[in-house]
């Protein structure tokens, strides 16, 4: 697979499902905001290691990742942290993506859950929340999500708020 680069540390692969990319190639970029680039290059620029989809580097995924969202393996392979599929197949049947909501920004291109390295989503949520009027908010971040556990939920939403816009799931 030849890897797409969208931004200095960042490629396609990592920001859009598997089904995605097979299916579109490189023109799955279509679908991701441009800002979600924006905000995710100065996150990685500033927290430095992170991850938001790693699928590439373990080859096929099988349907059964997707009912097995929660389980060890999932929580290690990662495949449904950017754009998501508004459909999955399974056994031949198309099935709405049981992953998040139904109306999920990630099936918009707008959200995405980086895991960090050296921070820990409450460390970032709070540099966000800091610097949100000076930094974030030109990117063109809009929306967290409070108490995520292992991730960082952002994203893009057309709010038409001032302050950023925080999710209590």
């Amino acid at each position: 697979m030849q890897r797409v680069k969208l931004s200095p540390n960042f490629y396609l692969d990592e920001l859009v499902c598997p089904e995605m990319y097979q299916h579109f190639g490189e023109k799955a970029r279509w679908f991701i905001r441009p800002e979600a680039i924006r905000i995710l290059q100065h996150l990685r620029d500033r927290f430095r290691i992170m991850t938001i989809n790693n699928w590439s580097q373990y080859g096929t995924v099988s349907a059964e990742m997707y009912l097995a969202f929660d389980s060890a393996i999932a929580l290690k392979y990662f495949t449904q942290s950017g754009l998501r599929p508004w459909f999955i197949t399974i056994d031949g049947k198309q099935l709405l993506n049981p992953v998040g909501a139904q109306f999920s920004q990630h099936k918009f291109g707008s959200a995405f859950d980086p895991k960090f390295t050296n921070a820990t989503p409450a460390e970032v949520r709070l540099d966000i929340i800091k610097h949100f009027a000076s930094t974030y908010k030109p990117l063109g971040l809009t929306t967290i999500e409070a108490n995520t556990k292992g991730w960082l939920h952002f994203d893009c939403r057309n709010t038409n708020l001032n302050e950023l816009f925080i999710v209590y799931p």
